[in-house]
């Protein structure tokens, strides 16, 4: 895939995620798209596809949103590179594999985002932190479905079993 299409896509989930995406919080919490394209991507089209878009969306993120410069960006790309790495020994065609990937990678996303503010001793609201890390899961995982069916069906010319 083009280097300037990802990065398209990289900006238009960004103007989504801060403009529409605002409005469908469920508790204050809305679901990380960034997040779950770079694991779709990283599936459904393979390592150098998903780093690139990791990187696109975690720089935009980092310059627009977040206090700490290149958070987002190490991350996506962390989270690109595992995925990518395990890419040939995970079932590409299997329901859960949307569910499972975007769960595991919300857990770790936000372990080590809450672990490096919590390093530089930035406030956080420790008594709701696993209400809302469960409500992204599981607001990760459906969106991750629907992108990942359509995605691969779109790839691959037949759906998920």
């Amino acid at each position: 895939m083009k280097i300037r299409w990802l990065f398209l896509l990289a900006l238009l989930t960004y103007i989504l995620e801060t403009s529409v995406f605002q409005m469908v919080r469920i508790s204050g919490v809305m679901p990380n798209v960034s997040l779950v394209l770079v694991v779709t991507f990283c599936v459904v089209f393979g390592r150098r596809e998903g780093m690139i878009l990791g990187a696109f969306s975690g720089l935009l993120t980092d310059l627009f949103v977040t206090k700490v410069l290149g958070i987002n960006f190490m991350l996506y790309l962390l989270i690109a590179w595992v995925i990518g790495s395990l890419e040939d020994s995970i079932f590409k065609d299997n329901f859960l594999t949307p569910i499972v990937l975007t769960a595991v990678s919300t857990i770790v996303y936000q372990a080590i985002y809450l672990g490096i503010f919590f390093l530089f001793r930035s406030p956080f609201d420790d008594t709701r932190l696993f209400m809302i890390v469960g409500i992204e899961i599981v607001l990760n995982a459906i969106v991750g479905v629907f992108l990942y069916g359509w995605l691969f069906k779109r790839q691959y010319g037949y759906g998920l079993r």
